[in-house]
């Protein structure tokens, strides 16, 4: 039996990408205790035309029989695969203990409706990065950082507004209203406004800080020390740790302390549905996922593991402790169509008061305001 899995460019094996070669030591492992059985890999984008949700529909449509037994796909792609039927419920397949060290966030991204279609491997989420010869401690609350010890770097200008959106729900702020629908609350949105305008008057907040769209741009200004604190991804902060020196990572700081981050994550899917296939697969599925291969495929990729015993194979003990903090923290971010809705007010909003154009309290009145009925 030929078992086809299709993955994207960052999780493939070979030597073109950091975890590449402890994959493709894995996928042999796999075939030698499961003889008769081989795995074909194809690569393909991670999204968009030509990617790997764009083929697998395509392929259901014309050429069935090229279809993948195994696909990997971000968290937005299986709930489109799932909802087009086009991948198969897990639930029935795997045993009911299986995802009991696997992170809730994770779990939550490869469920859709009452059903699992995914199961977890890899995950990423936007932490804090700091120099360690300023904080000697990690800054976990919003006090810590109004100290005038150096510029801190957010990507105001962000279109999703993540970071806003993150502080907004570590205050408790709601993303529907009754009815459930997008709403904002001006009163907790004004709170997070409020201390972007404290971090502008101490000069820690650059007022020119809309102009960072994404948090890797704002830890890439981070590396060229012209910040002293930054939202990063962890996943770029576990990959270039090495490039900067002295830099401490932790949790975004929240008004209250309150441990939180949005994450994101990829899992494995299954295509087939033929039943003889169908175990094959799913111990391909289990094996790439098992502790101590996901753990140590995910410290060399440079991502956060889905599962909490991973983080046994990771031997540097305060960058696994790291992992777990975020990870234990994470909760899913909100899907595409809220994030459409909500985002581009909220940006809007902050860069507004960043630049010192509005009151917060001004600024998330009208967010509230731009919301409503959408």
């Amino acid at each position: 039996m030929t078992l086809r899995l299709w993955t994207s460019p960052e999780a493939a094996p070979g030597n073109q990408t950091p975890g590449g070669p402890a994959l493709a030591g894995q996928l042999v492992a796999f075939e030698a205790a499961n003889p008769g059985v081989t795995v074909e890999v194809r690569v393909k984008k991670a999204s968009g035309v030509g990617g790997l949700l764009d083929f697998l529909r395509t392929g259901s449509a014309a050429a069935p029989a090229v279809l993948p037994d195994v696909i990997a796909l971000s968290r937005d792609d299986l709930v489109a695969a799932a909802n087009d039927r086009l991948i198969q419920p897990l639930t029935p397949l795997l045993p009911a203990d299986s995802l009991s060290d696997f992170y809730p966030m994770t779990v939550a991204a490869g469920r859709v409706g009452d059903q699992l279609y995914g199961l977890p491997f890899s995950a990423d989420a936007i932490v804090l990065v700091y120099r360690t010869e300023i904080h000697s401690t990690p800054p976990l609350a919003w006090s810590d950082v109004l100290t005038p010890t150096g510029a801190l770097l957010i990507p105001a200008g962000d279109p999703l507004g993540l970071v806003t959106l993150q502080q907004y729900i570590a205050i408790g702020g709601s993303l529907t209203d009754s009815n459930g629908k997008p709403a904002l609350d001006p009163v907790a949105l004004a709170q997070v406004l409020a201390f972007y305008q404290s971090a502008v008057q101490a000069g820690i907040l650059p007022s020119n800080a809309g102009d960072y769209a994404d948090a890797s741009a704002a830890w890439a200004a981070y590396r060229e020390h012209r910040a002293a604190l930054a939202a990063a991804p962890a996943t770029l902060f576990l990959r270039e740790r090495d490039r900067a020196p002295a830099t401490g990572v932790t949790l975004l700081p929240t008004r209250d302390g309150n441990p939180l981050a949005l994450g994101a994550a990829w899992s494995y899917a299954l295509v087939t549905t033929d039943a003889a296939r169908q175990p094959s697969a799913m111990a391909l599925m289990q094996w790439l996922t098992a502790p101590r291969n996901v753990g140590d495929w995910s410290l060399a990729a440079g991502v956060l593991p889905p599962r909490s015993n991973a983080l046994d194979a990771w031997p540097d003990k305060s960058l696994a402790a790291f992992a777990s903090r975020v990870m234990s923290a994470a909760i899913l971010q909100p899907d595409p169509a809220t994030l459409a809705v909500l985002g581009p007010p909220i940006q809007q909003s902050a860069t507004d008061v960043i630049a010192g154009r509005i009151s917060p309290q001004a600024a998330a009145e009208r967010a509230a305001a731009a919301v409503v009925g959408k």
